[in-house]
């Protein structure tokens, strides 16, 4: 059994908009967008993030 995780949020940023809802299945994003419909897949568990700001990870690979 695959666990899922949805992250919910009022400011979720995905790079091109905002959404309130990224599902999350061994530790990849496979979904984002409103949190409700997300809510109808099966989800092992929810983590509220509220008055959180959510941005990718942005990794700067130049070394010195």
């Amino acid at each position: 059994m695959r666990v899922s995780t949805l992250w919910r949020g009022e400011k979720i940023w995905t790079g091109t908009e905002f959404v309130t809802g990224v599902l999350v299945e061994a530790g990849r994003v496979v979904a984002t967008g409103d949190a409700e419909s997300l809510a109808a897949q099966t989800v092992s568990q929810t983590e509220t993030l509220p008055g959180a700001l959510v941005v990718p990870g942005l990794h700067d690979a130049h070394i010195h």
